[in-house]
């Protein structure tokens, strides 16, 4: 018998994913019917599914981004720290696509290692995590704003963080973050907190 369970997963873009179970031919037609961007049939690799994401990303960014917002930060270098590969893809597809070149690492004690051994010009921006094993983005901020990198204390931090309640804001900013993205990312949102953070001073 078919089962009419269906789980729904959203990113912060408009279409959906959507896994089903034992999904024959009638129920793909159902599904296309009510315009559903994108759908997995159980059971799925996980290749399968970062496929998925990364087809609902290029249809929306289509939708998200004009010509001039493609090359909108161009020039700029952040430094990306997840310790979710999923939430790292995502991040570096949407700050490419706006012209930014994306170093990636998993958790707190590198990002700091990364900055702190990069050359003193390497990193305009950091877009940190809150919650990641070795160490969190609360002390890995602390410990990059302690450093004795020359920009240590000038670097835009950016926490993306689905850790969005009021004191996980004021605790981002007491621990010397310079704003706050909330998960699911709003693009509009996070594209003129980027533009505030990076403007000259």
């Amino acid at each position: 018998m078919i089962t009419d369970f269906i789980f729904s997963l959203y990113y912060g873009f408009v279409d959906d994913v959507y896994m089903m179970l034992n999904v024959q031919e009638k129920i793909e037609k159902k599904v296309l019917e009510i315009e559903v961007g994108h759908f997995l049939q159980n059971p799925f690799f996980i290749s399968n599914l970062k496929e998925a994401i990364q087809r609902m990303m290029d249809t929306e960014e289509k939708k998200v981004l004009s010509d001039n917002e493609k090359n909108l930060l161009a020039g700029i270098h952040a430094l990306v720290v997840d310790d979710n590969p999923v939430n790292r893809m995502v991040l570096v597809k949407l700050m490419t696509k706006m012209g930014v070149e994306c170093d990636v690492t998993e958790d707190g004690q590198k990002a700091v290692e990364k900055f702190i051994n990069a050359p003193f010009d390497t990193y305009d921006i950091i877009l940190m995590d809150l919650q990641m094993p070795v160490m969190n983005g609360y002390e890995a901020t602390r410990a990059i704003r302690a450093s004795a990198h020359p920009f240590a204390r000038t670097i835009p931090i950016i926490a993306v963080s689905a850790n969005a309640f009021v004191s996980d804001v004021r605790n981002a900013l007491d621990a010397g973050m310079n704003a706050h993205v909330a998960k699911p990312i709003i693009f509009e949102q996070f594209k003129k907190i980027l533009l505030k953070v990076l403007e000259p001073k």
